[in-house]
């Protein structure tokens, strides 16, 4: 997926609500981010499910041209685009999307949402 086609399922996410479900924030203004400066290239985030299982987890590196690379899984051709506080994340071809809200330097929270509807609260964790 191409940074274009990124950002314009990231516009969907934030039109869809989903942004008031992360940090209760109906827009995003430079003023409100606190951690934009955050640089993700070539580092690694654990990820973890909030919901049914938070025993799954898999730790994900942020690597240059908006990859992400699955270090304990072999899904391909994931993506990553960041703007200001927010991280817009999509996995497996596109088969589940996620938003995060940068919530300090270690920690984002956000919601997945997969081809299906199916919502659930996730959280990235630095790893390193």
């Amino acid at each position: 997926m191409d940074k274009m086609k990124s950002l314009n399922v990231f516009v969907t996410f934030m039109f869809t609500g989903i942004f008031l479900v992360i940090g209760n924030q109906k827009i995003i203004s430079q003023e409100n981010e606190q951690f934009s400066n955050i640089k993700l290239i070539d580092t690694v985030w654990t990820w973890v499910d909030l919901s049914d299982d938070p025993d799954l987890e898999q730790d994900w590196l942020f690597s240059k041209k908006g990859i992400i690379v699955t270090l304990n899984d072999d899904d391909d051709n994931n993506t990553w685009i960041k703007a200001g506080d927010f991280v817009f994340i999509t996995i497996n071809d596109n088969y589940a999307a996620y938003l995060f809200k940068i919530v300090s330097y270690d920690l984002m929270t956000g919601i997945g949402k997969n081809i299906t509807g199916l919502e659930w609260p996730v959280e990235l964790r630095k790893k390193q």
